[in-house]
């Protein structure tokens, strides 16, 4: 709520754009409910990104902290050299399909000027969804050690 406060803030009184005005200012040409949807687009990209961190630790608390500590700076290497290599191999690998989806989930429709959000709200909601599901399961997983 106070990402939420702080972005209308910025919005009214600073006149601070986000990524929703910066792509899909025009998608709806009236202003109020250009402004209902940012907002709903704004909460599911909060709502994705929490159930998310939601969802990593509950996977992080079913280990010791020994082992959570090894987890996140082994994954954080593998992501760094993963990220690295395909980088250097952009060139040499077709990968259409990897900017086919991600132009698809922004929105865009070939030859179109406006791009739409609502691929990217449905997005964040299944994204959230999945992520509850696989805290739900990791928790469930998890045992409670006894005093």
């Amino acid at each position: 709520m106070i990402d939420e406060l702080y972005y209308l803030a910025m919005h009214f009184f600073l006149n601070g754009t986000n990524f929703y005005q910066g792509c899909y200012s025009d998608f709806i040409s009236n202003g109020f409910l250009n402004e209902i949807v940012g907002f709903c687009y704004h909460l599911l990209w909060l709502v994705a990104v929490v159930t998310s961190a939601l969802a990593v630790g509950s996977f992080l608390s079913l280990f010791s902290k020994r082992v959570q500590r090894l987890i996140i700076i082994c994954g954080f290497v593998a992501m760094i050299v993963l990220m690295g290599i395909v980088s250097s191999s952009i060139s040499t690998i077709a990968v259409t399909w990897i900017d086919d989806f991600i132009k698809f989930i922004l929105g865009y429709q070939g030859g179109q000027r406006t791009v739409t959000p609502v691929y990217s709200m449905l997005f964040f909601f299944i994204w959230s969804v999945i992520m509850i599901g696989f805290s739900h399961i990791f928790y469930n997983r998890k045992q409670i050690k006894r005093v």
